[in-house]
């Protein structure tokens, strides 16, 4: 908790990663049970795509080296992760409460958790200190300043992509003294969630009852939603663009990778 955020911002992805599969670990005697029950346990990534699959899904693609890339990289975060969580049972005089054994930490837990944050983690403000900004004891003070990083938000994870007006554009921000929906309260260091309405006729909503709630996720290819969201937009545009040259496609690939 005492990294200065220059180390602690490589980190917070693979950190993210380790909790949730300690927390699959720990089954029912964890909080968010509840939660992590709803999850999926195989995921559409090409993370979890043989290689027979990947030959027979990208061969003809120049994304290909991409995905063994992505599954040579996910091995080593998972060598990382394990020599992390075998580092924190030694240099303990007891066993740790909550925490997994070194030897139930396998490789498919590890990938379970990698694919389930990176499909469903979305960036969350949060608050910190001047001295994690700058180190412990800094001359800096200890101002809060606002940052962001992963996180995984029950509800909020499961809303499916739509490129269209009336999807919700959602921001997050972190405010003091605001106002609690429902009771007035004023309360401090409040996160929250805006979605304005995308309609270009006033205060018409963007959705009605008893319909699916959307989200744009971004300006994002059919191969960043693949390799990110495990799946791909089948609609007519995307598909009428399908002769799109490979300049184009290698182009995207340089910069998603």
């Amino acid at each position: 908790p005492n990294r200065p955020l220059a180390q602690d911002l490589p980190l917070r992805p693979l950190c993210l990663i380790t909790y949730l599969a300690n927390e699959r670990y720990r089954g029912g005697d964890s909080a968010f049970a509840p939660y992590i029950d709803t999850l999926p346990d195989i995921h559409p990534t090409p993370l979890y795509w043989s290689v027979k699959d990947m030959r027979r899904g990208l061969a003809v693609t120049s994304h290909l080296r991409r995905a063994v890339m992505m599954q040579a990289k996910l091995v080593l975060d998972y060598i990382q992760a394990r020599e992390m969580v075998d580092e924190t049972h030694k240099e303990s005089a007891s066993p740790i409460e909550g925490l997994l054994p070194t030897r139930d930490f396998t490789f498919e837990l590890f990938r379970w958790a990698t694919v389930t944050a990176h499909t469903r983690q979305n960036l969350i403000p949060f608050p910190v200190s001047t001295s994690r900004r700058h180190g412990i004891g800094s001359a800096e003070g200890n101002a809060d300043s606002i940052e962001q990083a992963h996180g995984l938000v029950p509800l909020w994870d499961i809303i499916n992509h739509e490129d269209s007006d009336r999807a919700s554009r959602t921001d997050c921000e972190f405010v003091d003294d605001a106002v609690e929906p429902g009771t007035g309260k004023a309360v401090n260091g409040y996160l929250i969630c805006k979605t304005p309405s995308n309609r270009p006729k006033g205060n018409v909503p963007c959705f009605h009852a008893g319909e699916e709630i959307t989200m744009y996720y971004g300006a994002r290819s059919n191969a960043q939603l693949l390799f990110h969201s495990g799946f791909v937009n089948c609609s007519e545009d995307v598909l009428s663009a399908g002769a799109d040259t490979k300049l184009a496609i290698d182009n995207d690939l340089a910069s998603t990778s």
